[in-house]
């Protein structure tokens, strides 16, 4: 059985039944499996990395003597 989540699957593998215990009630034992898609971190991390790489990198593009070289890396650090 899958749970789907934006960024986890949740896979239910097995359910045991333990009822040999000594104390009054059984126990259910239940083991689950998580697992990360990786489109998450493609979104979250790796395409704003090179966004800003990219726009960094840019900066040295322009001419030298451009005032909008310094206002264009002001730009990339506060973002």
């Amino acid at each position: 059985m899958f749970f789907v989540n934006f960024s986890v699957l949740l896979a239910v593998t097995g359910v045991k039944v333990n009822s040999s215990l000594v104390g009054e009630f059984p126990q259910l034992i239940y083991t689950l499996c998580l697992r990360r898609k990786p489109l998450y971190y493609v979104i979250n991390i790796i395409i704003p990395c090179c966004f800003f790489s990219f726009i960094a990198a840019s900066t040295f593009l322009l001419q030298p003597n451009c005032h909008d070289r310094l206002g264009l890396s002001k730009v990339t650090l506060f973002i």
